[in-house]
């Protein structure tokens, strides 16, 4: 069915024409009709905040809702998103350490046995100064 036929078959089934005497109009099947109409409730149904919303660009998201819902509208946007948060702190198994050799503050996970912010720094409080 093209835009036009959905548009007649809307407004008929609107004004309380019957799926059999709409597909006689638009020579069509009633099940056609039938499936069209209910297409087009569902889409009624679902209102501009229903849909999600890209977490990267802002721009809404239309996907088969018979899918898992989706974050991201594209790959590119799924990609930059990550990889800005990549290197950031403020989880919550982050620990902030004192480097020995340095003094300079870094960040590590709490479970993480590392002492020294570099292997610069691990070379020289490890063996002395090594260069």
């Amino acid at each position: 069915m093209d835009q036009n036929q959905i548009e007649l078959l809307t407004f008929l089934h609107d004004h309380g024409i019957g799926y059999e005497k709409i597909a006689a109009m638009l020579e069509v099947s009633t099940i056609t009709v039938r499936r069209a109409c209910a297409k087009v409730e569902k889409e009624r149904e679902l209102t501009d905040s229903q849909y999600p919303v890209c977490k990267e660009c802002g721009k809404k998201i239309i996907y088969e809702r018979k899918t898992r819902p989706r974050i991201f509208c594209c790959r590119k946007c799924n990609q930059s998103w990550w990889n800005k948060r990549r290197y950031t702190s403020g989880r919550a198994s982050d620990d902030a350490r004192q480097c020995p050799v340095c003094k300079q503050t870094f960040v590590v996970n709490k479970n993480s046995p590392q002492k020294y912010c570099s292997q610069e720094c691990y070379r020289k409080g490890r063996y002395g100064n090594y260069e």
